[in-house]
């Protein structure tokens, strides 16, 4: 068996999820330039990066990475709302001003499109996307709060 199989890893199910959010964001490349918004007065995005999975560890520093590009808008699409803000809130002390939080969980159809669309109606655009949100299936490992059924 190979390391996915022990891990209870379901390909159908995180391709389903990534295929919706790639779907939601490639329909963002669409849209015309013109319709891109600044963020303030004093700051319109050369890029606008969306990091999915960024409140912690490897998608927090790819966050803080891109964040600190001064042109650069840093999305962090996070499931939950506090820790979403406490990192941008880190992100923002550590020299990434232009970094946001979008309410994303991808075992949520309707937040996927809410974060499209929030993305589309606020931003007008998305240039990057970061796509490391991680899914996990009845794995005890994950920080032992999943029901394990062998």
């Amino acid at each position: 068996a190979n390391y996915f199989n022990r891990r209870k890893y379901h390909p159908s199910l995180l391709d389903h999820r990534s295929m919706i959010l790639l779907e939601a964001i490639i329909s963002l490349l669409m849209l015309p330039v013109s319709t891109a918004l600044a963020v303030s007065q004093t700051f319109t995005p050369r890029r606008v990066a969306l990091i999915t999975g960024s409140n912690k560890g490897i998608g927090k520093e790819i966050a803080r990475k891109i964040g600190k590009e001064e042109d650069t808008l840093c999305i962090l699409g996070c499931r939950n709302e506090r820790l979403g803000l406490a990192a941008v809130d880190e992100l923002k002390n550590d020299g990434c001003q232009h970094a946001e939080l979008v309410l994303l969980d991808l075992d949520d159809i309707h937040t996927i499109r809410d974060a499209a669309r929030l993305i589309a109606e606020k931003y007008g655009r998305c240039d990057v996307l970061v796509n490391n949100a991680a899914v996990c299936f009845n794995d005890a490992t994950l920080y032992s709060t999943v029901p394990y059924t062998p």
